[in-house]
C-alpha cells in the first residue's frame, strides 16, 4: 500500500481490498445501522421542523460561519437528512482518512491491519460519536476531515506547488466552511512525517510542515473572504455572533485552564462516560508515551542520531499532535469549555501517533502492540454500540412522549389547537455528554420542532421557565391544565 499521495487513490491490491472489507465490516456492525435508526437529538428535531432559518434559531452562514454546511444540507440535501445516502457517502470518507494515517504511520508490510486499527479507533471514539450523533452532519463532517487531509497531502512535494497551493487553500476553505474545529486536521500528516525518522529526512518533513502551514494561512483568507461574500447575499440578518475572537489578555487568562483541558479530552471527560473507560483513555495515552521513549532510544541506537535531533522530532511531534492542535481551536472560545464533537477526530489522531510509534520500535515488539490496539479497538466498538443503542432508545422515548402528550391535551375542554406551553423538563438518564442521549424536553429548549414535525402543526411549542401555578410532573392529572385559554403541561414538578 502506498502512501496517500495528493488527491485521494486507492491502488487495488490484496493489501487494501482486505483492509477495505475488514473496514466495512466494522462500518457495518458498530456504526451504519445505528446511524439508520439513530434517534433525533434536538438540534435534529429544530431542523426537520424547518432548517435552517425557521425551525433553526441560528443560521449557519451568518452566525456561525458554516456556510459550506448551509450549502450542502440546504441545496445538496434539500433541507432534508437523507440518512442512508449519508451512511453510503461517509464510509469512503473514513477509509481514506485511515488509509492516509496508515501511510504515513504504519511500516509497510503492517499498513493493511494498521488501516483497520485506525479506522476502528476514530469512527468509534466516543468524540465522533457525538459528532455523528447530528443527522445533517454524517457525511459533511467526514467530508471536512478529507478534505484537509488530502489539503496537506498536496502539499508534501515541491514539484507543482504553483497549483498545489491555491487547491488545498481552497479545499482547506471548505472544510472550514464546513466545520472550523476539523480544518486543522489534516496537518497530522507533516507531524506524523516528522516522527518517522526511518522515512523522511528532517529537511523533508520540516519543508512538509512549512507549505502545510503556507497552506493554511490562504486557506484561512479565502474562507473568510468566501464566507463575508455569501453573507452578504444571504436574506437572514443574524441575531447573534458566534465567531469570536479572543484578545492577548484572555488567551493568557484561559492558560491555566489548559491542564484540565487536557486532562479532561484524554480520559473521554469532554462526555459523560464510566470512570472505567477513563481509565482506558488514559491507560493508552499513557502507554503512547511509555513507548515515545523506547522509540527515542531505539531510534539513537539504530541511526546515531543526537539526542536533541532524536527528541525534537520523535518527541516534539506527538505533543503537537496530541495536545497542541486539538487545542487551537479552544483559544477562539471565550469560555474554557469544549464540547467533545469539537475534537471529534480524536480517536484518528491517537491512534494514529500509536502505529507511528510502533514503526519505530523492534519488530518483535510491533505484533504485542498490535494486539493490544485492537483490544481497546474493541472496547471503542462495543462503547460506542452502546451509546448509539441509548440515543435511539432517547428518540423513542421523545416520540412516545410526544404522543401522550398530545392526547392529553387534545381531550381537554377548550384546548381549541394553540401551541402548547412546556415547563420544566424531562431528564436525560441516558445522556452521554453534548447532545447525545438528551432529550428534545429539556428546559429552555427554545424550538422543541418534536410536535411540528410529527404532526404536520404550523407552530412549535413554547418552552416557559416559570409555570403559572404549582403542578407536579406528566403523566399525572394535574400536570396539564389550561390557562389563559392555552393548554400547559409541566414535565417535571413545579412547587
Amino acid at each position: 500500500m502506498k502512501d496517500c499521495e495528493g488527491l485521494p487513490f486507492w491502488p487495488v491490491h490484496w493489501g487494501v481490498t482486505a483492509a477495505l472489507l475488514a473496514c466495512l465490516a466494522v462500518y457495518l456492525s458498530g456504526t451504519a445501522p445505528w446511524l439508520v435508526m439513530d434517534g433525533p437529538n434536538p438540534d435534529d428535531w429544530r431542523q426537520m421542523a424547518g432548517a435552517p432559518a425557521g425551525g433553526m434559531p441560528l443560521n449557519w452562514t451568518t452566525e456561525e460561519g458554516r456556510w459550506a454546511m448551509d450549502l450542502i444540507f440546504v441545496y445538496l440535501f434539500g433541507e432534508r437528512f437523507l440518512t442512508p445516502l449519508q451512511v453510503a457517502l461517509a464510509f469512503p470518507c473514513f477509509f481514506w482518512i485511515a488509509h492516509c494515517l496508515a501511510g504515513r504511520a504504519a511500516p509497510h508490510d503492517l499498513e493493511a491491519p494498521a488501516t483497520v486499527l485506525i479506522f476502528a479507533f476514530g469512527l468509534n471514539h466516543i468524540y465522533m460519536v457525538d459528532a455523528l450523533n447530528f443527522s445533517s452532519h454524517v457525511f459533511p463532517y467526514p467530508l471536512a476531515l478529507v478534505l484537509s487531509l488530502t489539503a496537506f497531502s498536496l502539499m508534501e512535494f515541491e514539484r507543482g506547488l504553483w497549483w498545489r497551493l491555491p487547491l488545498a487553500a481552497q479545499m482547506l476553505a471548505i472544510s472550514a466552511g464546513i466545520y472550523q474545529p476539523f480544518a486543522i486536521f489534516g496537518i497530522v500528516l507533516p507531524l506524523l512525517a516528522l516522527m518517522r525518522t526511518d522515512r523522511y529526512s528532517v529537511g523533508v518533513a520540516l519543508r512538509f510542515i512549512l507549505f502545510g502551514i503556507l497552506a493554511g494561512v490562504l486557506g484561512l483568507f479565502l474562507y473568510f473572504l468566501e464566507w463575508q461574500v455569501l453573507v452578504s447575499i444571504d436574506p437572514h440578518t443574524a441575531e447573534v455572533n458566534r465567531i469570536g475572537s479572543m484578545g492577548s489578555r484572555e488567551l493568557i487568562a484561559k492558560l491555566p485552564a489548559l491542564p484540565n483541558l487536557w486532562q479532561s479530552m484524554h480520559t473521554g471527560g469532554l462526555q459523560n462516560v464510566p470512570f472505567a473507560l477513563r481509565l482506558v483513555h488514559l491507560a493508552l495515552v499513557a502507554t503512547i508515551a511509555l513507548g515515545v521513549g523506547f522509540a527515542m532510544v531505539n531510534t539513537m541506537q539504530r541511526s546515531r542520531t543526537t539526542l536533541a535531533m532524536t527528541m525534537a522530532r520523535i518527541g516534539v511531534a506527538p505533543v503537537a499532535i496530541l495536545f497542541v492542535v486539538p487545542t487551537l481551536i479552544w483559544f477562539t472560545y471565550p469560555s474554557t469549555w469544549m464540547p467533545g464533537r469539537v475534537v471529534g477526530y480524536l480517536g484518528f489522531f491517537v491512534s494514529g501517533v500509536a502505529v507511528c510509534v510502533l514503526a519505530l520500535l523492534p519488530t518483535r515488539v510491533r505484533l504485542f502492540g498490535f494486539i493490544a490496539l485492537a483490544g481497546t479497538a474493541s472496547i471503542y466498538l462495543f462503547v460506542a454500540s452502546a451509546a448509539w443503542h441509548d440515543q435511539v432508545r432517547t428518540g423513542d422515548l421523545d416520540r412516545e412522549l410526544a404522543r401522550a402528550i398530545l392526547a392529553r391535551v387534545s381531550g381537554m375542554q377548550g384546548y381549541d389547537g394553540q401551541p402548547i406551553r412546556l415547563i420544566g423538563e424531562v431528564p436525560s438518564p441516558n445522556s452521554w455528554g453534548g447532545l447525545l442521549g438528551w432529550r428534545v424536553f429539556h428546559e429552555g429548549n427554545p424550538v422543541p420542532g418534536i410536535f411540528r414535525e410529527m404532526y404536520g402543526f404550523g407552530w412549535d411549542a413554547e418552552s416557559l421557565l416559570v409555570s403559572p401555578r404549582p403542578c407536579p410532573a406528566f403523566p399525572a392529572y394535574d400536570a396539564v391544565f389550561m390557562h389563559q385559554g392555552r393548554a400547559h403541561v409541566c414535565l417535571s414538578k413545579v412547587e
